[in-house]
């Protein structure tokens, strides 16, 4: 087993571990020489959601998919609850018209996932733009993108790949 004591030694403002089996990430958080927040396969955690999270409706939507499923709500249940809803607002915006309505509909919608902020689509490649919440695993302890840095079009954008450096783009 790797030395974490030697290894997190020096100057630095977070640990970032890449530890696909998970040996080494586990208990690196109790085990750096400074105290730092450990990111990555160990430590803080992004996901789209938490059922911890105590924001905004986040409980309420949470609660009602819990009393209704007999579990807590994961990442995967919201993104496939926020995608119904967001083609329901597509469909309900353009309800006679044809396929491609829908699709700019969509493309321009704003939704509202529970996070605290409109979410839309990125135009350049379709990426869902929002607020990401860090976990230990136990709860959400922080959300990204970290209040105070600036986008000049939508704070949301920095997080991923912005226009300028995105490869991907979205055939029209």
């Amino acid at each position: 087993m790797a030395n974490a004591t030697l290894l997190t030694q020096g100057s630095h403002d977070v640990v970032w571990v890449v530890d696909s089996d998970g040996e080494f990430a586990r208990s690196l958080p109790y085990r750096t020489a400074t105290p730092r927040p450990v990111v990555g396969d160990g430590g803080l955690v992004a996901l789209a959601w938490h059922a911890q999270y105590e924001r905004y409706g986040a409980p309420q939507v949470s609660r009602r998919f819990s009393k209704a499923n007999a579990r807590p709500m994961t990442a995967q249940d919201w993104q496939a609850w926020l995608g119904a809803k967001a083609l329901a607002a597509a469909v309900m915006a353009a309800p006679k018209g044809p396929a491609a309505a829908v699709a700019k509909a969509l493309a321009s919608a704003e939704l509202d996932g529970s996070k605290g902020v409109a979410l839309s689509f990125r135009p350049w490649d379709g990426q869902l733009r929002q607020t990401l919440l860090l976990t230990d695993g136990q709860g959400v302890i922080s959300t990204a993108p970290i209040e105070g840095i600036l986008h000049p079009k939508n704070a949301l954008d920095t997080v991923g790949a912005d226009a300028p450096e995105k490869l991907c783009k979205v055939a029209r």
